[in-house]
């Protein structure tokens, strides 16, 4: 059900550069076989090499080459996590399959974005080996989604 909707929206989501990674995670990818695109930002955090801003297990079918390897913000996609001074704050992203969520999903994203190492939240466009343009390309196509605080 899902993939339908991403090949509507071309795999949006997947448009924003992609997901920081722990070592960990890095690692169960690599060792299943999967190219390694993946570089240090940070002792124990990764950020993958994207070209224009696509997360490179992006395939040509718009489904996730890495899929059952996913790390929790793409487990949690659509909702999103941000962590502003002190505090984590919760958004649903405005895709097209967040009509279609139920709350049971929606509460199972929320414990996937709850999994993700704060420093990744803070630390992920300050330590980024990305260039400015991409930088910039992720932010506008990120502002591109409506979103909405989550209780």
């Amino acid at each position: 059900m899902t993939l339908e909707y991403c090949r509507k929206c071309k795999a949006a989501c997947c448009r924003l550069g992609g997901p920081d990674f722990t070592r960990a995670q890095m690692e169960k990818v690599i060792k299943a076989g999967h190219p390694d695109h993946f570089i240090e930002i940070r002792p124990g955090q990764f950020e993958l090499k994207s070209r224009n801003a696509v997360c490179p297990y992006l395939a040509k079918d718009l489904s996730c080459s890495i899929h059952e390897l996913r790390p929790p913000a793409c487990r949690a996609w659509p909702v999103h996590v941000r962590h502003d001074g002190n505090a984590r704050e919760y958004l649903l992203m405005d895709c097209l399959l967040t009509p279609k969520l139920s709350d049971e999903d929606l509460r199972e994203m929320k414990k996937q974005a709850g999994r993700i190492r704060t420093e990744n939240i803070v630390n992920s466009f300050s330590s980024s080996r990305l260039s400015k343009p991409e930088i910039d390309l992720i932010e506008k196509r990120f502002r591109r989604f409506r979103n909405r605080p989550m209780k």
